[in-house]
């Protein structure tokens, strides 16, 4: 599972959101719009669908081609706030553009949308806490590490144990863009989280439930007050 948070400052409340979105809903005659899931006076947890019509061309061995027609959904799951993060993707497509272009829309293009930069250390270290310690970090990619005379390296240092003593050793006092960190969680949370500095994490987990989900989201917001952003 993925999730992406990204910085906003809502001018509205959640409930005109919420009315906004009811009056671009989705339905069978509607090419793209919202599907709202639950709301609360905090918190909105809705789908932006889009239809998308196109044509798929099938060349047999002997050269003759069949063309089909074909249909896909297209869903961003996301979930706002007003208190951050304030913007939550749920496996979301490759391309934000077209739910952001709505959002704008619903707004009267007042929104302010800013993708995070965080600190991606304070982040998994804020996560160790929030889970008492019970798991390691044991991969890090690091890019841009000076080894001089405008020389750069890009690293991937992983191993059994936690590494970031042994991190700190390759590096020294070099300049260097520590871009993500994979958490491995020990029970009762057993799986691993690979968190980026843009603001995401992949989870591997059997199943992800809500209190990982939270987990992630408090140690996030931790780190945006505590971190400085890299």
């Amino acid at each position: 599972m993925r999730y992406k948070w990204l910085n906003v400052e809502w001018p509205l409340s959640i409930a005109q959101l919420a009315a906004r979105m009811k009056s671009m809903e989705f339905n069978s005659t509607q090419q793209h719009g919202f599907v709202i899931d639950k709301v609360r006076d905090d918190t909105l947890e809705a789908r932006y669908i889009e239809k998308v019509n196109y044509t798929d061309t099938i060349t047999d061995p002997f050269g003759n081609e069949t063309s089909f027609d074909r249909m896909e959904y297209r869903q961003s799951a996301f979930r706002l706030t007003k208190a951050p993060p304030t913007l939550e993707f749920i496996n979301s497509p490759r391309s934000l553009q077209a739910v952001l272009s709505r959002f704008s829309e619903i707004t009267d293009f007042t929104v302010s949308i800013e993708e995070l930069q965080v600190d991606v250390l304070v982040w998994a270290e804020n996560l160790l806490k929030a889970v008492r310690g019970a798991g390691s970090l044991d991969s890090m990619q690091i890019s841009r590490l000076e080894l001089g005379n405008k020389v750069f390296a890009k690293v991937l240092v992983s191993g059994e144990e936690d590494i970031k003593d042994a991190c700190d050793q390759l590096i020294g006092d070099r300049k260097y863009t520590l871009e993500k960190i994979r958490v491995r969680l020990h029970p009762p949370l057993k799986g691993t989280i690979v968190l980026s500095n843009g603001g995401s994490a992949t989870l591997s987990f059997e199943e992800v439930s809500e209190h990982v989900a939270s987990l992630l989201r408090g140690s996030l917001n931790a780190a945006l007050s505590d971190g400085k952003p890299i």
